[in-house]
């Protein structure tokens, strides 16, 4: 029995970082093999924890610009996202950004699913 696994052949650039990110659904735990084959040198070390902010906001009548396909789309709330440089020039910062409605039976500060807990 093989058990299931995902397998990515690609070409990447060198002298760059990438971002390898297992995932599986919400709370189905499993030990995982990162293998990695290649015929160059390379380093893998694992990422810093993650940084989160919530930001709350509201679309109302007066801000419901509709998708980027309407000219109104500009009145949609926005937000600038920053991003401080990484520790290396070559680190590569990951960003997740989702947006989650309040009320609906989600919880108000959008925790319904929060991101994994850092590795002790």
């Amino acid at each position: 029995l093989i058990p299931p696994q995902v397998t990515l052949t690609t070409e990447l650039p060198a002298n760059r970082a990438f971002a390898i990110i297992p995932c599986s659904p919400l709370a189905n735990c499993s030990p995982f093999v990162l293998r990695i084959h290649t015929d160059v040198p390379f380093t893998v070390k694992q990422a810093q924890p993650a940084a989160l902010q919530r930001q709350t906001g509201e679309i109302a009548i007066s801000s419901a610009g509709g998708p980027p396909t309407f000219d109104s789309w500009c009145l949609n709330p926005q937000w600038w996202l920053t991003l401080r440089p990484p520790p290396a020039a070559t680190a590569l910062s990951h960003v997740r950004i989702s947006v989650v409605p309040t009320g609906w039976g989600s919880p108000p500060d959008g925790d319904k699913h929060p991101p994994p807990k850092p590795p002790r």
